[in-house]
């Protein structure tokens, strides 16, 4: 009778560790990373490479039907940030656990083949488009397209670099030293004076200029099709 009866209460004592181990939630590591890196890849349509960077532990509930929900702080999808995974039960979060993410975002844009010397007048062999790492760049300075062809560099940019749009110049217009014409315009007034640029400048180029017998007075404007550099309403002087 008593072997019976420790039969009965070992058989229980099974039967709730069981319905325990049944009624918990469980979430591994590899499972959470996998979460992480999908979430991210189905929030945007950018090319990019993701890479958790801390260590992320397997998380279990004694609750059943715990589910999760992902957010994060990226803006431009790339760098560093976070991603914060919610564990929720009947609608209320039961749990949060912050990740660590570093993202490279790629994009396809006109990368130098060699060492490009200032001055030098750019050709297709200049360049080849492919996928380069961008996320160390403002990516508003850098030349996307094939449009490069034809510009002036106006510094040296080594091999494997990507051209900033401060690179490149139009053909010279305007040189160094030349004098010129500068026309302020407000409104319907429009004031012309003579001027001598500090540096080249081709159309829709952006130079520095001194006006001519007001001392040290530097201006800058933008060189247009006929020689002239127009000087917007808050052009910067100094002096």
């Amino acid at each position: 009778m008593i072997r019976y009866f420790k039969i009965l209460i070992l058989c229980l004592f099974l039967l709730v560790i069981t319905s325990n181990l049944f009624s918990q939630s469980s979430f591994s590591k590899e499972r959470i990373e996998t979460a992480v890196i999908n979430f991210l890849k189905s929030q945007t349509n950018e090319d990019i490479e993701i890479e958790i960077i801390q260590n992320v532990r397997p998380i279990s509930f004694v609750e059943s039907s715990v589910s999760a929900s992902l957010r994060h702080n990226f803006r431009d999808f790339k760098g560093l940030g976070f991603v914060w995974v919610d564990f929720n039960k009947d609608g209320k979060t039961i749990s949060t656990e912050q990740i660590r993410v570093k993202i490279k975002k790629f994009r396809q844009i006109p990368v130098t083949t060699r060492f490009i010397r200032s001055g030098e007048t750019l050709s297709n062999a200049d360049f080849t488009i492919r996928r380069f790492d961008v996320t160390n760049f403002n990516e508003n300075e850098l030349v996307v397209n094939n449009s490069i062809v034809g510009k002036i560099t106006r510094n040296g940019i080594p091999k494997d670099n990507p051209f900033k749009i401060s690179d490149l110049s139009n053909d010279v217009i305007i040189k160094k030293g030349q004098i010129v014409t500068i026309i302020a315009q407000s409104g319907a007034i429009s004031i012309k004076t003579l001027g001598t640029a500090l540096q080249d400048g081709g159309a829709g180029d952006v130079i520095r200029v001194k006006r001519n017998g007001q001392g040290n007075v530097v201006l800058t404007g933008s060189v247009n099709e006929l020689g002239f550099v127009l000087l917007s309403n808050n052009s910067n002087s100094t002096r």
